[in-house]
């Protein structure tokens, strides 16, 4: 197994060099889940799986509220830069993937809800580019 230093927004691989890709509790946490996303789009090959466990915004109105509230007031500095209240689905889907499947779920089950407690656990795959599949 070998390791390498970087950062998710600056991936020191080339293009499509990866099958798949695994991210967990990770877009809540980088500095710039965009660029993150362009990146693992970058170095995976066409057909290539990005497979995703992450906390994100809540479905309740009302939490994405808390969320946003706690995530510009002190969240991310008492966490590690942790951001309750990001759309990562939304931000896969824009960075060129096709979720292939998505399951959305509180975690962990509780009465009281949490503004970190939505989770997505799914797939996603880099497209092929038309016509060459």
């Amino acid at each position: 197994m070998e390791t390498h230093d970087g950062r998710a927004e600056q991936l020191p691989f080339s293009d499509a060099s990866f099958d798949a890709a695994v991210v967990s509790m990770t877009f809540c946490s980088v500095a710039d889940p965009h660029t993150t996303l362009a990146e693992l789009h970058r170095v995976l090959r066409p057909g290539g799986r990005l497979r995703f466990f992450e906390h994100v915004q809540a479905e309740s109105p009302a939490m994405r509220c808390v969320q946003r509230g706690l995530d510009a007031a002190v969240r991310p500095r008492l966490m590690g830069g942790c951001h309750t209240g990001r759309d990562t689905q939304t931000a896969i889907t824009a960075a060129g993937f096709t979720v292939t499947a998505v399951d959305r779920f509180p975690f962990p089950a509780t009465r009281k809800p949490s503004p970190a407690g939505t989770h997505l656990l799914g797939t996603a795959e880099r497209p092929y580019p038309e016509g060459t599949r």
